[in-house]
């Protein structure tokens, strides 16, 4: 997952392993992320990521100028394997806060906002899981492996529209129908087709609720403390 990403594609991956793991488990699937301190890129170009000064973290470099994709290689990637930045770096002294922890990437905290979403799932599909797989899909739709091989051939990509949702307001109106559920017990106010308000900020609109314009993600500078705080000495755990 690279820095690129805006977030929904970290978020959305406690609802995509949610739906696959629920009809059989009720809870999600496991989910392994190979590398959130990749600090060292051992892999390909053998150097110590300049994680302060430079975006790549996977790929062999120095790279060549694209006109649309910029910087760019052979498995050149930004932010591949690093979900935290340490606070204490002495391989790039210049770049050491001297702190004593690790600072949290936006990616890591929208997985961290997924994560909370799955609590919400978990215990709306005790209530109703047809409801809660029907709220599911609307932010998951096509996950995992429901999305079709490029090519019999080679079945390690593909092409197309990604299969999630792609808006705050989508992921927020589907928490919101989850905590009413989960509040309700199933068996509290009628739906908003019957005339019932819909929570702040969405609004019920012809009978449907209805989100209000894009809601901007909130950011937090809290550091987050654990391993990966400490680069070029005794980590921190």
């Amino acid at each position: 997952m690279t820095s690129e990403e805006e977030g929904w594609g970290a978020e959305e991956i406690a609802w995509g392993a949610f739906k696959k793991g629920a009809p059989r488990t009720g809870v999600a699937i496991p989910w392994f992320l190979w590398e959130t301190t990749y600090f060292n890129d051992t892999n390909d170009s053998h150097v110590e990521n300049d994680l302060w000064n430079s975006a790549i973290t996977f790929g062999y470099r120095p790279g060549t100028v694209d006109p649309v994709k910029g910087v760019t290689g052979y498995q050149y990637t930004n932010g591949n394997g690093v979900f935290m930045y340490p606070g204490t770096d002495l391989s790039y002294p210049a770049n050491n806060y001297n702190l004593n922890g690790s600072f949290a990437s936006w990616r890591l905290k929208m997985m961290r906002r997924g994560i909370n979403d799955a609590d919400y799932m978990a215990q709306a599909w005790v209530i109703s899981s047809t409801t809660t797989a029907t709220i599911v899909a609307s932010v998951a739709s096509t996950v995992l492996w429901e999305k079709q091989c490029q090519s019999l051939a080679d079945c390690t990509y593909t092409y197309g529209e990604r299969g999630f949702a792609q808006t705050a307001n989508q992921y927020e109106l589907a928490r919101e129908t989850l905590a009413k559920l989960v509040a309700t017990g199933g068996t509290g106010p009628a739906p908003c087709t019957m005339g019932v308000t819909c929570f702040s900020p969405n609004a019920c609109v012809a009978g449907v609720c209805t989100p209000p314009a894009q809601i901007p993600p909130t950011y937090s500078n809290k550091a987050i403390i654990g391993h990966g705080g400490l680069r070029g000495g005794v980590p921190i755990f």
